[in-house]
């Protein structure tokens, strides 16, 4: 786990947080949250714009409450590729 996450929920000024990061950092709090830490990288999807709710409590362990919410897409209708493949469908069509 990297040290700011650390520092941050070892900081007790705070009761609430919003965390708003790109995917891959995403992935490595929610791997890190379910004790997998690297490994667990690819296991997760994270849309644009998902939510991710975790709970953490006063000795650093988190429990995961919420994972790729969209609430453009909530049962992933049409979000068949991963973010990745979308990103790279949409490259490709415009040099294509």
């Amino acid at each position: 786990m990297t040290t700011w996450f650390r520092q941050f929920v070892a900081d007790p000024s705070w009761r609430h947080a919003l965390v708003v990061a790109h995917g891959g950092v995403n992935r490595v709090l929610l791997a890190h949250a379910l004790g997998g830490e690297l490994a667990l990288l690819s296991a997760f999807e994270q849309d644009p714009c998902c939510l991710n709710i975790l709970d953490v409590d006063d000795a650093g362990r988190c429990l995961v409450r919420l994972v790729n919410h969209t609430p453009y897409a909530t049962v992933k209708l049409g979000l068949e590729l991963t973010t990745m493949e979308r990103l790279y469908m949409e490259y490709k069509g415009r040099n294509g």
